[in-house]
């Protein structure tokens, strides 16, 4: 029995060992994968299977080790092999390098400025090997040429030669004038005297000035391209005279060869050489007259210092408000504090002719005064005057109680109460309820309601 169990033992290991390598081994964890390229948008392979554009995220990718490939028109394809762990999360970025060209730029003749695509590069012949493939606008200047646009289309690295021949930008002018010997001036700058000639212009719009003095500027504006001439012979136009009238005092009437021109100061334009009368005038002044010369050309003034033909009178009244007439004819009124005993502001009147003058001032519940004055000519004649106070009533007031007062009205408040003078010095105040008629004495048919 013994020797049966030893040999029945081994065949059980056997059999183990035959089932357990039958089993299936346990599944790996898959990994994940972020792809992202600069510049984005590249299309992303992975071990040649095609994964869309870039950025791309890939889940479920085997542990394993893979090419990852990302390709964008215009650039190099870019490739890297990445060892993935069961379970892992990687990140990988592929950077895409451009494809450049080769580009040869010549012109003729040579040492033109080469602009390439609104970026000074240097003169040409010119080497360029880092423009991306594309076109490129390419710009040729070079002074006394014509500017000259290009366009470069790069492919591929294929050497490409891109040439051209710049034109001319000058063109001539051939200049008189009548008269000769004006200045000539060429796109602002001084080319001499005429008649001359004017060469090595640059094509395009060009203005041409003439001038002498005593004519007007001529300007002339054109048009040239390169090789073209031509022939300018301009006419000059004297420059009329201009008179300026200034006088002292202004606002006096200007009158040239006894036609009126307005007020001075004031600037005739447009005058032909020769002789001219001048006269002014304004009132209280003198009038004045002088010949004028004037040449072609010329700017000129004149000014009138006129001499006053009358005098003024200044006024000051105590007090003040006081009506002011000369020889009849009111004048004016002095201003002041009505209430003021003290002077008034002076009342000044001009344009007084001289002579004598009969001065008559005047004032409600004063006396009038008239004085006799004399005004000399360009002189002022002031005249000081203190009215004497006159109790005039002016103003009857019926009461509701039945009392009747007449006096001065001194004023009317914004209550309708009245104040009213019924002796010199002594003032009655009326409350408004109790005015009942308000009369002026000096016209007993005008009343104001109570």
């Amino acid at each position: 029995m013994r020797h049966m169990a030893r040999a029945v033992c081994p065949a059980a290991v056997l059999l183990a060992a035959s089932i357990a390598s039958a089993a299936p081994a346990p599944a790996r964890a898959p990994a994940e994968l972020e792809i992202l390229t600069t510049p984005a948008g590249a299309t992303v392979s992975v071990d040649g299977l095609n994964r869309g554009s870039s950025p791309v995220c890939l889940k479920n990718v085997p542990p394993d080790v893979h090419l990852v490939a990302a390709s964008l028109p215009g650039y190099v394809e870019a490739r890297k092999t990445v060892a993935l762990a069961e379970g892992q999360k990687a990140t990988v970025t592929l950077p895409l390098e451009p494809i450049t060209g080769l580009a040869l730029i010549l012109s003729e003749p040579p040492g033109a400025d080469a602009g390439v695509n609104g970026a000074d590069r240097g003169k040409t012949p010119l080497l360029l090997t880092d423009l991306p493939l594309g076109e490129h606008k390419i710009r040729l200047s070079m002074p006394g040429y014509q500017t000259k646009d290009l366009v470069l289309n790069l492919k591929d690295r294929v050497p490409v030669v891109l040439s051209a021949s710049l034109t001319s930008d000058s063109a001539k002018l051939i200049i008189s004038s009548t008269p000769e010997g004006a200045d000539v001036v060429v796109n602002g700058v001084a080319k001499g005297k005429a008649p001359c000639t004017v060469d090595r212009i640059p094509a395009g719009e060009i203005t041409v000035e003439l001038a002498m003095e005593g004519f007007e500027t001529y300007r002339h504006t054109l048009r040239l391209a390169a090789g073209e001439f031509e022939t300018i012979n301009a006419a000059l136009k004297p420059i009329p005279a201009e008179l300026s009238v200034v006088t002292m005092p202004d606002k006096a009437r200007v009158y040239l060869n006894d036609e009126f021109q307005g007020e001075s100061p004031v600037v005739l334009k447009n005058l032909a050489p020769g002789n001219y009368r001048v006269r002014v005038e304004v009132k209280g002044y003198d009038p004045m007259a002088r010949t004028v010369e004037l040449q072609r050309a010329q700017k000129k003034t004149e000014e009138f210092r006129l001499a006053r033909s009358d005098g003024s009178i200044e006024i000051i009244t105590r007090p003040a408000g006081a009506d002011v007439s000369v020889d009849g004819a009111k004048a004016g009124t002095t201003a002041g504090a009505p209430d003021n005993p003290g002077p008034s502001e002076p009342l000044i009147i001009d344009f007084v002719p001289p002579g004598e003058h009969k001065i008559t001032i005047s004032k409600k519940g004063y006396a009038p005064k008239t004085v006799t004055i004399q005004v000399e000519k360009g002189g002022r004649t002031s005249v000081n005057e203190t009215l004497m106070r006159v109790f005039v009533p002016d103003t009857e007031v019926r009461t509701v109680s039945g009392e009747t007062y007449r006096g001065v009205l001194a004023e009317t408040d914004a209550q309708g109460n009245l104040k009213l003078e019924i002796k010199p010095g002594v003032f009655k105040t009326i409350p408004a309820q109790d005015v009942r008629v308000r009369l002026p004495i000096e016209d007993s048919s005008q009343k104001q309601a109570p």
